[in-house]
C-alpha cells in the first residue's frame, strides 16, 4: 500500500499466515480489505462494512499517486498486480495494471516522489517492464485461469469453472475467510457445499463423514510417513554409531602401538631432562650464592663511603654556611672588638645595676654633681698647660733655642699662661724679633751681651711641671668622665631597674652572640685551611663510590639473570613433574586393548608420534 489509506507506505508479507494488531483507528481493518481490489477485481463484489463502496473508492483512491500492490509467486514466476488511483480530476476512479517482474517501490518514486501512471509505465518501459492496463473483468478472468487478450498468466485461483456461478461462490468463500465476521460452522459447511455441490448428489451429505472417508487413506499414509520420519534420526545416529565405533576400532590398533613407545621415549627423556635442569639449577644457585658472599664486602665499603662522603658534605655545607655568614669580615680583630664592646657594655650595666643597690638616688645626685665639678676644675686646668707660655715659644722657635731661654730665665716664667695673669704678647711678632735679638747673645754655652758673660754649661734645662701635669690631667680627665658615665648609668639604673635589668640579660646575650661569632670565624678560618684537602678526599671517595656502585649494579644485573634462570629451571622441572602425573594417572586409567578386538576401519590418517604430542 503506497500513498493510500492513510498509509504512506504498508507492507503486509503473505507468504505465511499474517497477523494484523493494533490499537483502535489505525488502518487495520482498512489494509485487510484493500486485499479485494486485486483479487476480486469488480468494486459491485466487494464489501467493505459500514462504509459504501464511493467512499471506499474516495478512501483508498484519494490521489492519482496512490496505490494497492501485489507481488504473486507464481510457478513460471513473479508478476505484479496493481491498483492505482485517479484522483479528483479522475472522479476517484482506479485503473488496474500487471506487469511480470518483482515488485520494486523503487520503480514507483523519484525524487522522494510517487509517479503518475504514465510516469510509471515509462520507468517501467525503461527497466525493460512491460505494464498492461487491464480492465476488472479482464483481471478476473486473468486471475482464474480464463483467456484474454493481454500476454499475462496471472493464474492465481485455477477454478474447475470460471462461469459466474463459481466466481460468485469464490467470492464468497473469500469474503467470509477475509472479514471472519460472525462465521459459524453451518455457514461454513454451507459454503464448503456449494464449492463442491457438482459433485454432491446430496446436499444432506455429512460433511465431516464424508471428509474423514475420502482423507482416511492420506491420513495413515502421513502416520506412517510421520513415524518414519521420527525413527529417520534414530536409525542415522545409529548407523554414525556403528560408523564411529569402527573408525574407534581402527584408531586404537593403529595408536596402541605408538603409544607404548612413545611412554617409553618419555621415561628416558624425562628422565634425563630433569637430571639436567637439577644440575642447572645447583650450578645457578652456586654461582649466586658466591656472589652475595663478594657482594657483602662491597656492600659495607659502600657503606662506609657513604657515611664518610655524608660527614664532608656536611663539613662543606657548614663551612659554606660560615663564609657566606662572614663574607664581609675580612679581620678576626673586628669581631674581637665588637667582642670587647659588648662585654664593656654588658659589664658597665651590670656594675651599675649592682651598685644601684648601695646608693639612694640622692647621694648618686650629689657624687654627680661633685663629679661634673671636678671634672669642669680638671678641664680648665687642662686648657690653661695647653695654653701658656712654653707651649707659645714651641709654636715659634725650636726646641734648642727654647732650652737656652729656660737655661737663662727662671723656670716658672715659662708656666705662667698667657694673658693678662701671665705674659701678654701683641698680635704682630715685635716679641718674636725682641727674643731673636736675646738669642743671637748665645755662643755655644755661653750667653754674652755687651760688658756679660754667662756661663750656662753646668745649667741644666728644667723640666717644666706643666708638661707632667698635663698627661696627668688627661689621665685624670678619662678617669673622671668615666666616673661620670657609670654614675649617669648608674642613675639611669636606679630610676628603672627592671628594664635595665632587661637590658643586662640582653648585652649578656650580645657576649655571647659575640663570643659565639668569634668562635665560628676561627673555626671557619680552619676549616678554610683544610677545604682543599677535604675536597680532594671527597672526589676521591665519590670515584670509588661510583666504581662500587657500577660493581653493585652488575652483580644486581647478574643476580637478577640468575634468578630468572633458576625461576624458568624451576618451572621446567615443574612442567616435567606436572605432565608425569597426567601421564601416570591416564595410565593409571587405561585400558589395554583386548586380544579378540576387531580391527575396525583402518585408520590411514598421518600421526604425530612427537614427544610434544604425547600430552
Amino acid at each position: 500500500m503506497l500513498n493510500t489509506a492513510g498509509y504512506s507506505l504498508g507492507l503486509f508479507p503473505l507468504e505465511h499466515p499474517l497477523s494484523v494488531y493494533g490499537a483502535n483507528n489505525l488502518g487495520k481493518s482498512a489494509s485487510i480489505n484493500a486485499l479485494q481490489f486485486p483479487i476480486l477485481a469488480r468494486m459491485s463484489d466487494m464489501s467493505f462494512g459500514k462504509y459504501s463502496l464511493d467512499q471506499s473508492r474516495r478512501f483508498y483512491f484519494a490521489s492519482d499517486t496512490s496505490y494497492i500492490l501485489v507481488e504473486v509467486s507464481l510457478p513460471h514466476g513473479p508478476h505484479v498486480i496493481g491498483v492505482v488511483g485517479r484522483g479528483p480530476g479522475g472522479g476517484f476512479g482506479h485503473q488496474f495494471f500487471a506487469y511480470a517482474g518483482k515488485l520494486d517501490l523503487a520503480h514507483y518514486q523519484k525524487n522522494d516522489t510517487c509517479l503518475r501512471q504514465k510516469e510509471l509505465f515509462a520507468n517501467l518501459e525503461s527497466q525493460g517492464l512491460k505494464a498492461y492496463e487491464l480492465k476488472p473483468d479482464e483481471l478476473r478472468r486473468l486471475l482464474v485461469g480464463g483467456h484474454t487478450s493481454i500476454p499475462l498468466d496471472l493464474t492465481l485461483i485455477p477454478l474447475r469453472s470460471t462461469s459466474e456461478q463459481s466466481l460468485k461462490t469464490f467470492r464468497a468463500l473469500f469474503i467470509n475467510l477475509l472479514h471472519m465476521r460472525e462465521i459459524t460452522a453451518a455457514k461454513l459447511k454451507q459454503l464448503f457445499l456449494d464449492a463442491f455441490e457438482h459433485s454432491l448428489r446430496s446436499g444432506s451429505v455429512d460433511y465431516i463423514a464424508a471428509c474423514e472417508e475420502a482423507f482416511r487413506d492420506v491420513r495413515r499414509m502421513e502416520q506412517d510417513y510421520n513415524a518414519l520420519v521420527l525413527a529417520g534420526p534414530l536409525v542415522e545416529a545409529l548407523a554414525n554409531g556403528v560408523r564411529q565405533r569402527d573408525i574407534l576400532r581402527g584408531k586404537l590398533h593403529r595408536l596402541s602401538p605408538l603409544l607404548d613407545s612413545l611412554l617409553g621415549t618419555w621415561q628416558d627423556y624425562s628422565n634425563a631432562r630433569k637430571e639436567e635442569l637439577v644440575i642447572q639449577s645447583e650450578h645457578y644457585r652456586n654461582e649466586q650464592d658466591s656472589l652475595q658472599n663478594d657482594q657483602r664486602g662491597g656492600t659495607q665499603e659502600l657503606m662506609r663511603l657513604e657515611r664518610e662522603i655524608s660527614n664532608i658534605q656536611r663539613w662543606i655545607g657548614e663551612l659554606a654556611v660560615l663564609k657566606n655568614r662572614f663574607a664581609l669580615v675580612d679581620d678576626v680583630r673586628i669581631l674581637e672588638q665588637q667582642l670587647l664592646a659588648a662585654k664593656d657594655a654588658h659589664d658597665e650595666l651590670a656594675g651599675a645595676l649592682a651598685q644601684s643597690r648601695q646608693f639612694s638616688a640622692e647621694d648618686l645626685d650629689e657624687r654627680l654633681r661633685d663629679l661634673e665639678k671636678r671634672l669642669k676644675s680638671v678641664k680648665q686646668q687642662l686648657d690653661h698647660a695647653d695654653n701658656n707660655s712654653y707651649a707659645r715659644l714651641r709654636e715659634e722657635f725650636s726646641q734648642p733655642d727654647v732650652e737656652r731661654l729656660m737655661r737663662l730665665f727662671n723656670s716658672a716664667l715659662f708656666s705662667l699662661p698667657l694673658g693678662e695673669q701671665g705674659i701678654a704678647l701683641d698680635d704682630g711678632d715685635a716679641w718674636v724679633k725682641s727674643l731673636e735679638a736675646i738669642l743671637d747673645g748665645f755662643k755655644g754655652e755661653r750667653f754674652e751681651v755687651p760688658g756679660l758673660t754667662v756661663n750656662l754649661s753646668n745649667i741644666e734645662p728644667p723640666a717644666l711641671q706643666a708638661l707632667a701635669d698635663r698627661a696627668a690631667l688627661r689621665d685624670q680627665k678619662e678617669r673622671l668622665e668615666k666616673e661620670l658615665k657609670q654614675l649617669k648609668t648608674q642613675q639611669a639604673v636606679a630610676a628603672d631597674r627592671a628594664a635595665s635589668k632587661t637590658q643586662t640579660e640582653a648585652l649578656y646575650q650580645q657576649v655571647l652572640d659575640a663570643q659565639k661569632a668569634l668562635e665560628d670565624f676561627r673555626r671557619a678560618q680552619t676549616l678554610s685551611a683544610e677545604e682543599g684537602e677535604k675536597l680532594e678526599q671527597l672526589a676521591q671517595m665519590e670515584a670509588a663510590q661510583d666504581e662500587l656502585k657500577r660493581a653493585s649494579d652488575a652483580f644486581t644485573e647478574r643476580v637478577q639473570q640468575l634468578s630468572a634462570k633458576l625461576q624458568l629451571v624451576g618451572r621446567q622441572i615443574g612442567d616435567l613433574e606436572s605432565k608425569q602425573r597426567t601421564l601416570d594417572d591416564a595410565l593409571r586409567r587405561r585400558q589395554l586393548l583386548p586380544a579378540d578386538l576387531p580391527f575396525g576401519t583402518p585408520f590411514m590418517e598421518p600421526v604425530d608420534d612427537s614427544l610434544e604430542n604425547l600430552l
